[in-house]
């Protein structure tokens, strides 16, 4: 995978957004089978920066990420 585009994988998941060297990177979308999605920055294929997560059931968590973990 690289550049940007919509990527899509054998789990049911897929990825809208940049990939660099094969790893998520800057700013992008990803939605998981179980409908839980997330959009926002990504550094070194992980949640890095500001995003929005979105859980099945509609709640949300909007701020900061270190390492795919809340941050902040």
């Amino acid at each position: 995978m690289e550049g940007r585009g919509t990527y899509k994988f054998t789990s049911g998941a897929s990825y809208a957004g940049e990939v660099v060297d094969g790893m998520l990177e800057g700013e992008g979308t990803y939605k998981w089978p179980s409908g839980q999605k997330y959009t926002g920055a990504y550094g070194n294929d992980t949640k890095y920066g500001f995003g929005v997560l979105t859980f099945p059931n509609g709640e949300t968590y909007e701020g900061e990420f270190r390492n795919n973990k809340y941050h902040g």
